[in-house]
């Protein structure tokens, strides 16, 4: 390819060859695309950028050569979907610290997942639907907001008192159970999580703790000072 020359857009959904190498680039190609012209944040028509995609295949060298040359953690899909909530979603931790590290913010919440796709989905509800308290604590540590509300006004400390449908649960590496909640709940406790916070149905922590069964969640509830 002569020098100074442009790589064009391939495919009918604005797909460049920075999308297409993104699964399995590395630092000596995303340097090539740059010197060939290629915006490092374009979006594909559904909106999603090579880092998207690098962090959906889990390329951990080529998100770390993304963002060293800029790429902006920030950019939404058109549903809202961020790279962050990927690697949350996916429990890609390694991943999910490079993108907080270079400025990703866990307070962005336009991802719609849980309870019905409903939208405000944060990575902090993410990591407490996965009952990843590795993914709770690293959220917490880069200024994750422990009250942060969804579009149904749950708190992430709401989400952890649930019993998830099965549709919700198909899609965690694990199945919800009440030791991970405690885990997730004593996280968010001890991080002064409000525990009087109502969802549009009216329903605080305790109350989605007892409708889901979870005793022993709903005491521990109650003792740091949850009312019926």
């Amino acid at each position: 390819m002569e020098k100074g020359a442009k790589i064009s857009i391939v495919g009918t959904n604005k797909r460049t060859a920075f999308h297409l190498v993104a699964r399995k680039g590395s630092k000596e190609a995303i340097s090539f695309l740059l010197k060939h012209g290629l915006v490092i944040n374009a979006q594909t028509a559904d909106g999603y950028t090579p880092l998207h995609l690098a962090v959906l295949a889990g390329n951990v060298e080529t998100v770390e050569a993304l963002l060293a040359n800029k790429a902006d953690p920030n950019i939404g899909s058109k549903l809202g979907w961020l790279a962050l909530h990927s690697a949350v979603y996916d429990e890609q931790k390694d991943i999910a610290a490079l993108l907080l590290e270079n400025g990703a913010n866990p307070n962005l919440n336009e991802a719609g997942v849980l309870r019905g796709g409903h939208k405000g989905t944060s990575a902090l509800h993410l990591a407490a639907a996965s009952r990843n308290r590795e993914l709770v604590d690293l959220s917490l540590d880069y200024k994750a907001n422990v009250d942060i509300l969804n579009s149904k006004d749950d708190t992430p400390l709401h989400i952890a008192a649930a019993h998830l449908s099965y549709s919700d649960q198909r899609h965690f590496k694990r199945t919800p159970t009440e030791a991970g909640s405690m885990l997730v709940a004593k996280i968010l406790l001890a991080n002064k999580a409000n525990l009087r916070i109502k969802d549009k149905n009216g329903r605080t922590p305790l109350t989605v703790a007892v409708a889901s069964k979870w005793n022993e969640l709903a005491d521990l509830l109650r003792r740091h000072g949850a009312k019926e």
